[in-house]
């Protein structure tokens, strides 16, 4: 019986005996495989298959459904994969602009006024953090912080305990004997500061008096013929304000 052989028989004809021969034999076996494997027919491409582009892993999800549903539908699917992203898109088209601009680096008072409305209803619906806000809004985590405290939806926590701490050590130094000025010189804080947190603690303490309460009694010592030092000794004022005061009035002998 004859053998008929065919284009993708690659058997040896006949059977080799040494280890060089079965080397020399795999070697042309394969070949001849990899010249018949280019002689198969290559399935072609359409037009349509080939100007369609699959997007790489990781990117997202609106990039490909332009490519394969209608504008309905990708919206739909864009609402159910990433809802806040839909939510806030719906809401931009309602605002009468487009995400785009409120997402991108536009910083006129419409679109900041517009981007800060819009963070605070996502937060408030959502519940994000700040990092999810700022992939939503193309901005870092302290720009979206800086909106929240705008609107009035994010509490200053560092600087409400730097103004606890301070107070505490106002309210140590009082109870210790110091006055506003030793207390301001001493915690290296504005003598107001110093004033406003013991007035909200100490609402009935005695009050530091106003050197323009006593213009009179002054200008008397000073036409008398006193040393601003004496008549600040006598009132019980302090020297150097007593001779800035007086410059300030313009008084002359």
């Amino acid at each position: 019986m004859t053998s008929v052989h065919t284009a993708l028989d690659i058997r040896p004809a006949y059977e080799p005996k040494s280890y060089a021969e079965i080397v020399a034999a795999d070697k042309e076996r394969e070949r001849k495989w990899r010249a018949a494997a280019q002689k198969r027919p290559v399935a072609r491409k359409s037009n349509e298959e080939a100007a369609t582009v699959p997007s790489p892993t990781g990117a997202p999800v609106e990039r490909i459904w332009a490519h394969r549903f209608g504008p309905l539908t990708s919206e739909f699917l864009e609402w159910k994969m990433n809802e806040p992203l839909g939510f806030l898109k719906i809401r931009c088209r309602e605002e009468g602009t487009d995400y785009d601009t409120m997402a991108g680096p536009n910083k006129t008072i419409p679109v900041y006024l517009l981007r800060k409305k819009l963070v605070a209803e996502v937060k408030e619906r959502y519940g994000l953090s700040l990092s999810a806000l700022g992939r939503l809004f193309n901005r870092d985590h302290t720009s979206i912080l800086k909106i929240l405290r705008a609107a009035g939806m994010q509490e200053d926590t560092k600087r409400e305990n730097d103004y606890l701490e301070k107070a505490r050590q106002v309210i140590a130094l009082f109870n210790s004997g110091f006055g506003v000025k030793e207390i301001s010189l001493r915690l290296n804080v504005p003598q107001s500061r110093v004033s406003g947190i013991l007035d909200q603690h100490f609402p009935n303490r005695k009050k530091p008096r106003k050197m323009a309460d006593y213009t009179d009694a002054i200008r008397e010592c000073f036409d008398r013929g006193d040393k601003s030092s004496d008549i600040a000794r006598h009132l019980e004022f302090d020297p150097s304000a007593m001779s800035k005061f007086i410059k300030r009035m313009g008084w002359t002998r």
